[in-house]
């Protein structure tokens, strides 16, 4: 499921690439051959790196003359946790064979494959597993290949997800990149949008980022502490502004925002929340 994608020229070959991402998979780079694209992101250093990507945005943050790229995850604060060596995964198949496909979600811990789910909500979705594991604890003590068969788990449609980190990817400059994980207080929620602008008038490009999600299913809270942040761009990539600072609260689920200008010239910002009016933020 794609969800976000940007023209650049990162190969700076003058013809103008592609670079794409979304769900359980890594932000993909697509080099434009002149008449086809080839995806070059293994190449790039980009490998074990699916997460839940939301957003991309291009930005010369650190002005050094070269694009890099601001990408935005689930964050660090949720219920899902993943990395290279215990990545959160997907099963679809049709478990209890009545003509439907099920759904399970699965990650990793000492070493063993492990339902999300407890006994109770998996028995709802697979009735049988209550039958073959009468107690919680039976249920406790099997990984994923005893309640769902190793064989009908690897006919699955399967998926992994190694992080779920918000990501700074740093041009070198050469050719290759170098990710830098956002700073904690940017991870506390989903990033469905970066928007640059200039917030303190330097030469360097500023970025204003925003997300949520609140869709979940019932037994997880929904991913809702971001108040929105501002990164100002220096030579060394960017700091963190404090909201106590920079007086920004943009609460609730936010989809999209841009820039406006009002009729006397004054600078704001226009913010989509789902479910909700638009919201008009003036910059002073």
């Amino acid at each position: 499921m794609i969800t976000s994608a940007i023209w650049d020229d990162f190969d700076n070959d003058t013809k103008i690439d592609l670079i794409v991402t979304g769900e359980w998979m890594p932000v993909r780079f697509f080099k434009n051959n002149g008449e086809t694209f080839n995806e070059v992101t293994n190449q790039l250093g980009f490998r074990n790196q699916n997460g839940w990507w939301y957003s991309l945005q291009k930005v010369d943050i650190d002005a050094d003359g070269d694009m890099d790229y601001l990408a935005g995850n689930l964050g660090l604060n949720y219920k899902y946790k993943a990395s290279e060596k215990a990545p959160f995964e997907v099963f679809a198949n049709d478990f209890d064979e009545n003509g439907s496909m099920d759904i399970v979600l699965s990650y990793k811990k000492y070493g063993s494959q492990l339902p999300l789910r407890g006994r109770e909500c998996s028995s709802q979705q697979v009735p049988a597993i209550k039958k073959r594991f009468e107690t919680f604890e039976s249920f406790a003590n099997a990984d994923l290949n005893d309640i769902y068969g190793k064989k009908m788990l690897n006919s699955s449609l399967h998926y992994k997800a190694q992080t779920f980190a918000h990501q700074w990817i740093e041009n070198l400059g050469d050719g290759t990149y170098k990710t830098h994980k956002l700073p904690n207080r940017a991870q506390t929620s989903s990033i469905n949008k970066f928007h640059i602008f200039d917030y303190n008038g330097d030469k360097y490009p500023d970025v204003l980022l925003a997300g949520n999600l609140y869709q979940s299913e019932v037994e997880t809270p929904r991913n809702d502490a971001s108040i929105g942040l501002i990164l100002t761009g220096n030579a060394n990539g960017y700091t963190l502004v404090n909201p106590t600072e920079s007086n920004l609260f943009l609460d609730g689920d936010i989809r999209d925002l841009s820039t406006i200008k009002l009729h006397n010239q004054e600078k704001a910002f226009l913010v989509a929340k789902n479910n909700e009016k638009l919201l008009l933020l003036k910059h002073n």
